[in-house]
């Protein structure tokens, strides 16, 4: 997982700390004061709204979001064609769930034949690992 701020497109010097990406298993989110709001999912390409409203402040970390993943947005008036949707039905969808279970039974198997107990196995994999 890569946390880092973001920084605004135009000329303003900085959003304070008050625009952060969160990255993970190919999955961005921006997470604007202390909402979570978009999402955009590397593997596929889907760009989705997570939150369900607007002030101008949030629409420019949303743009400056846009604009370091090449994501094509116009705006509020994108914003407002935009459905609102769960994050975990944007994150994990049947494909990723699939490769994460994958993945865990590949780490679990691995564990195994290290000659490790069960008890190791729970304290080995952590969901940040795989998720």
């Amino acid at each position: 997982m890569n946390i880092f701020e973001l920084i605004p497109c135009n000329s303003q010097k900085s959003f304070y700390g008050k625009a952060q990406v969160i990255e993970f298993n190919g999955y961005a989110v921006l997470k604007s004061y202390d909402t979570e709001v978009c999402a955009y999912n590397k593997l596929d390409g889907r760009f989705v709204r997570l939150w369900d409203d607007w002030s101008a402040t949030t629409g420019k970390h949303i743009t400056a979001f846009c604009a370091y993943y090449g994501i094509h947005y116009e705006g509020k008036k994108t914003w407002d064609k935009m459905p609102v949707q769960k994050k975990a039905d944007v994150v994990f969808n049947p494909a990723d769930r699939e490769r994460i279970a994958n993945e865990l039974k590949k780490k679990i198997a691995e564990i195994l034949n290290e000659g490790a107990c069960v008890s190791s196995i729970v304290s080995a994999v952590e969901f940040s690992d795989i998720a």
